[in-house]
């Protein structure tokens, strides 16, 4: 979850840097728009509860892990489809 929701996050960075070069407002953006406005709360959110539920089981090393192994399957994926 924490892969793919930073992703979000990410994705809002990204739109913002590349919309104005690109002339693209909201044409082809829509996957880089997250939540729009939204986007920066709700991940702050997302966090404090994501941190929250780790912290209170001790997931620690587990959720590090899992950021591992979310990244590697992603990253095998796009490897894939180059």
């Amino acid at each position: 979850c924490y892969v793919v929701e930073g992703w979000t996050l990410g994705g809002r960075v990204i739109l913002k840097q590349i919309s104005p070069l690109l002339e693209l407002e909201n044409n082809g953006t829509q996957f880089f728009a997250g939540y729009r406005e939204e986007t920066g709360p709700m991940w702050k959110g997302f966090l404090q509860q994501f941190c929250m539920y780790v912290l209170k089981n001790n997931l620690q090393q587990e959720t590090i892990q899992g950021a591992i192994d979310g990244f590697t399957e992603i990253g095998k994926h796009f490897k894939n489809h180059e």
